[in-house]
C-alpha cells in the first residue's frame, strides 16, 4: 500500500527530515548506494537532475554505480554489498532496469526504487513517479475553483492505491469523486459515450495513471473534441497530453524528487527489512495548455503562475 502524504505535508515535513537523519548515530549518505539506469537522452539527464537532488538531500554522495545496458547487478555493487555485511546496506535504484537488477540482492539489501512508473511488489521503499492525486487535485483546485466533481474511469476489479489515494484527497479538498469502472478498452469507450452529454461546467474528467483501459491514440482525440466542444475540464496525469491538448498536468520537479528520495533512503537505513514505505509523486511543476485554458475562460492566479514550468503550444 502507498502511504498516503499530502503535497503540503511533504514539502513542509522534508528539510526537517534530512536534517534528523543526517544529525543521528550511524546515517549518512556514504552508507546509501546509487545504482543509475544506463538509458539514452533526454532521459539521461532526468536521472542526473534526480542523483544531483539526492546529492543535496542526502549532505553528501551516495556511492554510485553505472549500468552498462541491461546487464544484471555490476560487479562493483555485489563488492559493496559484501563489504557492508555488517549492516544491511541501502541501495537506491534509479530507472527501470537498475531497479530489476537489484531484485537480484533481495533482501541482501534494502533496495529504494525510484525514477519509474510504479515500484515493484517485492520493493518495500519507493518512491512512484505516479502523480499523487492531492497535487493534481490541488492544481484543478486552484486553476479551475468551479469544478465540485472529478470524473474517472478505470479499470475493474481490485482497486489500485491510486484511486484508493484520490478517494482521500477529495474528502479533503472538497472534490466529489464519481468513478466509471470498464473491463476492457472497448467498455471504456461505451462509458466515454454514455459519460460526456451528461457532464456540465461544474464536472471535470480525469484521465487517470490506470491505461489498462485508455489508449492514447483511440480515445484521447474523442475527448479533447468532446471536452472543446462542451468547454470541459479535461486534465491528466500525463504530461504527453498536455502537448495535445489537455488542460493540464502535474510533471516531476526532478531535483526535489531526488531530495525526497534522499530523505527516504536515510530513513531506511534504520528501518527493520520488514517495514514498508511507498509514495506517490508530490514533488510536481505544472504544464498547462494555454489554448484550452483560453478556450475555458481560465486564469492563473499569480502564485500559480509561478509553478508552471511548460506551456504548450510551445512558441
Amino acid at each position: 500500500m502507498l502511504r498516503i502524504r499530502s503535497q503540503a505535508q511533504a514539502r513542509g515535513s522534508l528539510p526537517a527530515l534530512i536534517l534528523l537523519f543526517v544529525s543521528l548515530p550511524g546515517i549518512a549518505a556514504d552508507r546509501i548506494g546509487l545504482l543509475v539506469s544506463d538509458v539514452a537522452p533526454p532521459y539521461r539527464t532526468i536521472l542526473e537532475q534526480i542523483a544531483d537532488g539526492m546529492t543535496r538531500g542526502a549532505g553528501g554522495k551516495p556511492h554510485r554505480f553505472e549500468m552498462s545496458g541491461r546487464e544484471s547487478v555490476p560487479p562493483a555493487v555485489s563488492q559493496w554489498v559484501r563489504g557492508n555485511a555488517e549492516s544491511v546496506p541501502v541501495l537506491v535504484c534509479l530507472g527501470g532496469d537498475a531497479v530489476r537488477a537489484a531484485q537480484q540482492l533481495l533482501p541482501r539489501v534494502k533496495v529504494v526504487a525510484a525514477a519509474v512508473i510504479e515500484v515493484p511488489d517485492d520493493i518495500p521503499w519507493g518512491v512512484s513517479l505516479i502523480p499523487d492525486p492531492s497535487a493534481t487535485f490541488g492544481y484543478l483546485r486552484r486553476f479551475a475553483p468551479h469544478v465540485d466533481t472529478i470524473h474517472v474511469v478505470v479499470a475493474g476489479g481490485p482497486e489500485r492505491d491510486q484511486l484508493t489515494r484520490a478517494r482521500a484527497a477529495v474528502r479533503e479538498m472538497g472534490f466529489d469523486l464519481a468513478v466509471h469502472s470498464a473491463m476492457d478498452f472497448r467498455e471504456a469507450a461505451t462509458v466515454y459515450r454514455r459519460l460526456l452529454p451528461h457532464l456540465g461546467r461544474t464536472d471535470s474528467l480525469w484521465i487517470s495513471s490506470d491505461r489498462r483501459v485508455f489508449d492514447d491514440d483511440i480515445m484521447l482525440p474523442t475527448l479533447l473534441k468532446e471536452a472543446w466542444e462542451r468547454n470541459l475540464v479535461l486534465f491528466s496525469d500525463s504530461l504527453a497530453h498536455v502537448s495535445r491538448g489537455v488542460l493540464f498536468a502535474p510533471f516531476p520537479d526532478n531535483e526535489r524528487l531526488g531530495e525526497t528520495v534522499a530523505a527516504l533512503a536515510l530513513e531506511v537505513q534504520r528501518l527493520d527489512v520488514g517495514s514498508q514505505r511507498k509514495e506517490f509523486l508530490t514533488d510536481t511543476h505544472l504544464a498547462i495548455n494555454t489554448r484550452a485554458a483560453r478556450h475555458l475562460e481560465l486564469t492563473l492566479s499569480p502564485d500559480l503562475a509561478t509553478e508552471v514550468k511548460l506551456r504548450f503550444p510551445q512558441q
